[in-house]
């Protein structure tokens, strides 16, 4: 079964299967929604459902609480539809049209430049 995603504010809608992930379906259409880790672990893709039905998945308690849950917050990359949804996503771009392209590299130094981030040469 299929639903319709309509993002807010900006008015994009895409279809997203049952056992897909929000996420996961909006970059399959050529989406690009906030996100970082794809596993639930780091909390960019939170976002508001609207309206509509999402089931949680294996979003961990220690990043999307129940009290958020019950405001309508979920992980994008664990949630999956459960009706069609409305969701707020300010962020979202379109790539569309514009490929991914994946390029081999050597990495010659590391240098960590702050306690979450390092620079790569």
């Amino acid at each position: 079964m299929a639903f319709q995603v309509q993002i807010q504010p900006v008015g994009v809608a895409y279809s997203l299967g049952a056992d897909t992930s929000i996420l996961d379906g909006a970059l399959a259409d050529g989406l690009m929604l906030k996100h970082s880790c794809r596993t639930g672990t780091c909390g960019s893709c939170k976002g508001q459902v609207l309206s509509g039905e999402v089931e949680h998945g294996d979003s961990p308690l220690e990043v999307l609480s129940e009290a958020e849950r019950a405001q309508g917050l979920a992980l994008f990359c664990c949630a999956r539809a459960r009706s069609d949804l409305v969701i707020n996503a300010p962020e979202v771009t379109e790539l569309r049209g514009i490929s991914i392209q994946q390029m081999g590299v050597r990495v010659a130094s590391i240098e960590k430049v702050s306690h979450d981030g390092a620079g790569l040469r």
